[in-house]
């Protein structure tokens, strides 16, 4: 009787182990960056796209690695390029405010091969300086865009202001970062 309790509880704490483990990836907002939630017609396109075999990643891996770590970058403010990547392919594009992005066609040379946009809002007048990636060629390896805000921001205040393809598989995130 003893051995049966035994084998019983030791199968419950495996199970247990198990769904815990399973359910940390699942959480829809970790770090407390959000991700922009798909419009109707973005769901439509991701639909047709995945019918015809095409993937957009949905895990956090990739972006993370290229949020937090350190890569070879340009800061940009004020329409003036910072550049520290050292002479090696620019990964990160920083921008410091959002007038720059009147000049982006203009930064080619150094914007092309860029992955990660990061952009800092200071005031909430900054989101009418609206983001249109759709119709930009100066991002043609372009993957994540996260918005980093210090006032409080949600999926219909980001998605008026960062503008991309329906078929796009730009995933745009957002964080709240409290000034204090």
């Amino acid at each position: 009787m003893k051995n049966k309790l035994t084998v019983t509880l030791r199968v419950f704490l495996i199970a247990l182990g198990f769904s815990l483990t399973a359910v940390y990836p699942s959480h829809a907002q970790d770090r407390d960056i959000y991700e922009l939630e798909l419009t109707k017609d973005a769901k439509t396109a991701f639909k047709t796209n995945k019918k015809k075999g095409l993937k957009k990643n949905t895990k956090r891996a990739d972006f993370y690695n290229l949020a937090f770590k350190i890569h070879p970058s340009v800061y940009i403010q004020n329409v003036k390029v910072i550049d520290q990547s050292k002479g090696k392919k620019v990964v990160k594009a920083i921008f410091q405010n959002t007038q720059s992005f009147r000049q982006l066609n203009k930064m080619h040379n150094h914007l092309k091969d860029v992955q990660f946009i990061e952009v800092r809002l200071t005031t909430p007048s900054d989101l009418n300086n609206v983001l249109n990636v759709s119709n930009l060629e100066v991002f043609n390896q372009l993957k994540y865009i996260i918005i980093k805000s210090p006032f409080s921001l949600d999926n219909e205040k980001v998605s008026k202001f960062i503008k991309t393809a329906p078929n796009s598989n730009i995933r745009v995130f957002y964080k709240n970062d409290d000034p204090s």
